[in-house]
């Protein structure tokens, strides 16, 4: 035993002594070891490749899902607040559209300086604007916040409610009759109003009135159609809006495009994640009013200030008349968590590998993770839809 002892380790030195002996055995032992270090970087490399393809699709197809919100959401905060502002600001303050004063007015102190539609409009709370009116300067592009807000009515007429109650309030309620124009400012002014059936030149001709002074009914009928213009623009949004996010079929044709038939069948990709997504539709609702007060002057009557009875809507031609959207009370906590960000998981298939590991049959399944927000410069309150309206969401991703 001793003998075969020592004729073993006399093998062993002689082996270790040989110079050749001493690069073939360390060879023997690494070679091995380098492949199979190769092979393990080529199937990670393998696996990285699928997981980095699947987390650019999930990443697309959140990025494409909330810019459809995004885009909704900032086009119902414009025709809150700077659209119908920059329309009633171009076009009721020009030299056309200025309103002659009553010289033999006595009230307010002295005579008045002449007035521009724009300010019969918005004096008696009909038209947000910033903080002015129509000397005020327009919100800054880069400002935060956009300041829009309705001016306090002064008259003072038994069962009239106020625009300005609206500005306090994210859920504002239309109950009762709001004033177009103040009768005070009618009084000091010559807006003067004829029915149709009394033909202009025949009124200038016994009455020796301008004819550009006489403005007919075309400065309500101009308010109405502007904002049920508006109310045409803010239905087609959501409905364009409602109808891409109610199947999210814009985050699941985004995710199979980029990641495409290797990861997912057409009909079946990017059902997870379009699923957190689906609880977090935003909803919004208009707010509509029924009847007004229009104070103007009657032409027919020389210049004798009307105030008429409220006027229902209805017998205009419309049944309400649109005047801004604000988000429902669950939207409006939707929006809330949308500012931290929702956590979005999608698993995707894990490749086949040299070593015969299905990746996929473990209970947890390889996945990709994105942190998908929406958010305004208001802070965690998140709302820029009403009040202050500002037209400024965007989208932004977390890993």
């Amino acid at each position: 035993m001793r003998i075969i002892k020592t004729n073993f380790y006399t093998l062993i030195f002689k082996a270790v002594s040989n110079k050749k002996a001493q690069i073939i055995l360390p060879a023997v032992m690494i070679v091995p070891i380098i492949l199979l270090s190769v092979y393990l970087l080529f199937e990670t490399t393998k696996l990285s490749r699928a997981k980095i393809r699947s987390q650019f699709a999930l990443d697309s197809a959140a990025a494409a899902e909330l810019t459809a919100a995004s885009n909704y959401l900032n086009a119902t905060a414009y025709v809150n607040g700077a659209f119908p502002y920059r329309i009633f600001k171009e076009y009721f303050t020009d030299e056309k559209h200025m309103i002659a004063p009553d010289m033999s007015y006595a009230g307010g102190g002295g005579t008045p300086a002449p007035k521009s539609v724009f300010e019969f409009f918005y004096k008696a709370g009909a038209i947000p604007a910033p903080p002015g009116g129509e000397n005020a300067r327009d919100p800054a592009p880069d400002a935060a916040e956009w300041v829009f807000k309705h001016e306090r009515d002064t008259d003072e007429i038994e069962g009239q409610s106020a625009q300005a109650d609206w500005d306090n309030s994210e859920e504002p309620k239309a109950t009762g009759t709001y004033n177009l124009t103040l009768r005070e400012m009618v009084k000091s002014h010559y807006p003067y109003i004829i029915t149709e059936d009394v033909a202009i030149g025949e009124y200038n001709k016994d009455h020796g009135v301008k004819e550009e002074d006489v403005q007919g009914l075309s400065w309500l009928r101009l308010y109405m159609t502007i904002y049920i213009i508006l109310e045409d623009i803010y239905n087609k949004q959501k409905k364009v809006y409602e109808s891409i996010v109610n199947t999210s079929e814009l985050f699941r044709k985004a995710y199979y495009l980029n990641a495409g038939d290797a990861v997912c069948k057409k009909a079946e990709c990017g059902r997870e994640g379009a699923k957190v997504l689906q609880s977090f539709v935003m909803a919004t609702e208009g707010l509509y009013i029924k009847e007004i007060f229009f104070n103007f002057r009657d032409a027919r009557g020389h210049g004798n200030i009307m105030t008429e009875d409220p006027t229902k809507l209805s017998d205009l031609g419309v049944d309400r008349l649109f005047q801004l959207a604000f988000l429902s009370s669950n939207s409006r906590s939707k929006i809330r968590e949308l500012y931290r960000g929702v956590s979005i998981k999608q698993t995707f298939p894990a490749p086949s590998n040299y070593f015969n590991v299905n990746l996929n049959a473990g209970r947890v399944k390889p996945y990709n993770h994105v942190r998908a927000a929406l958010q305004c410069a208001k802070g965690e309150s998140n709302n820029c839809i009403w009040p202050n309206p500002t037209s400024k969401y965007q989208v932004r991703l977390f890993p």
